[in-house]
C-alpha cells in the first residue's frame, strides 16, 4: 500500500461544482441555467489556479442560480400541465 495519501474532494475542501444542479436547471428555466453551467465550470479552474474563496462563491452562486433555476421551472411545467388539461 502507499503510505502518501492522497488529495480528494472530501479532505482538500474543493467546493462542488453543482453542475448537476446546473444541467438540471438549464433544462428546466435555461435564462438562469445557462450563468449557473457557465459558472460551474469556472469552479475548479478557480481551486486549481489557487483562487479558494472565489471557488468557493463561484460554487454557491452556481447553487443558488441552479435552486432558484429548478423551483421556477418546476413551477412552471406545473402551471403548463394544469392549462394543457384544462384546454
Amino acid at each position: 500500500p502507499d503510505p502518501t495519501p492522497r488529495p480528494n474532494r472530501v479532505t482538500d475542501g474543493r467546493p462542488n461544482n453543482n453542475l448537476a444542479f446546473a444541467i438540471i436547471s438549464l433544462i428546466l428555466f435555461f435564462p438562469l441555467g445557462i450563468p449557473a453551467f457557465i459558472k460551474s465550470r469556472q469552479v475548479d479552474p478557480l481551486w486549481n489556479n489557487g483562487h479558494h474563496e472565489e471557488a468557493k462563491r463561484t460554487a454557491q452562486t452556481v447553487h443558488t442560480l441552479g435552486l432558484i433555476g429548478i423551483i421556477i421551472g418546476a413551477i412552471f411545467q406545473t402551471f403548463l400541465l394544469f392549462a394543457m388539461a384544462a384546454a
